[in-house]
């Protein structure tokens, strides 16, 4: 293989309109995305969520060269609002980043952009809280909402949630809002079992029912190959189980490469 140096970087793409994110016009119908986002023990995507965000807010992604829209978006006039709640982690993971690539302060919020970590947050009410941040950003009707849920499996140790409550919760979310799941996908944790009750039968299970939702998979990998020192991993995407009526992914595979600084490149594999 070239050495990654060697190759001509390439512009994220999902949908073959050009965009990332659903464009407003489809972002705002009652067919709303669910978008499923997996990544492994050594391929975290913060990177890939801090884009797609950006994305959300401003149409415009900082892996790329080129973007048709730079000008026509602002924090005054975003494209989307954006809700983003982990499960894991908190805002410090993030922080450095969307002062860089967004230019606001995370933690303080704005009235397109809210961000919870249930580290700080009574995890036993999640859906309430949501469901309450979620009504405030959708009050004006002129701008779509994607809510990002990073880690969301984290849900299936508490004794009050199963899979099937939590995947209720997550479709009656969906229905105002354009949904992105973060979850893991390593081999370890994808073990079904003849026992109902073990850990990894009801990931696995929990996984597969967010599968059969989705209209867009994103697969962050290690190379089969190993690691190499130009190469940080793959970046599959690939269409959902479901098709959406008015977008049509592009199923593409990437080499991804993360700088030093943070920064990011795409090779087509």
């Amino acid at each position: 293989m070239s050495s990654a140096a060697d190759l001509p970087s390439q512009d994220l793409v999902i949908y073959s309109d050009g965009s990332i994110t659903a464009p407003p016009n489809i972002a705002l119908g009652k067919e709303h995305t669910f978008n499923l986002l997996l990544y492994t023990e050594f391929t975290k995507c913060t990177w890939f969520e801090i884009a797609l965000m950006q994305n959300s807010l401003l149409d415009i992604c900082y892996i790329n060269s080129t973007t048709s829209h730079q000008d026509s978006y602002c924090w005054q006039n975003p494209k989307c609002n954006v809700l983003f709640a982990s499960f894991g982690n908190g805002s410090e993971v993030y922080f450095k980043q969307f002062q860089k690539y967004m230019k606001i302060d995370m933690t303080r919020g704005n009235g397109a952009f809210k961000f919870i970590t249930f580290l700080e947050e009574d995890i036993e009410k999640w859906f309430d809280i949501l469901q309450m941040e979620a009504a405030k950003l959708t009050q004006d009707k002129s701008r779509a909402l994607n809510i990002f849920l990073e880690d969301p499996q984290l849900l299936l140790f508490l004794k009050n949630y199963d899979e099937d409550e939590i995947i209720s919760r997550l479709a009656k979310l969906n229905e105002i809002a354009n949904i992105y799941v973060t979850a893991p996908s390593d081999k370890s944790l994808l073990q079904f079992t003849q026992l109902s009750d073990d850990l990894a039968t009801v990931y696995t299970s929990f996984i597969m029912k967010l599968l059969h939702r989705s209209n867009l998979i994103v697969r962050l990998k290690p190379l089969k190959t190993g690691r190499a020192e130009d190469i940080t991993g793959e970046l599959i995407i690939n269409k959902g189980v479901i098709d959406h009526s008015k977008l049509q992914v592009l199923e593409r595979e990437y080499l991804y490469v993360i700088g030093k600084e943070g920064s990011v490149k795409l090779f087509y594999r």
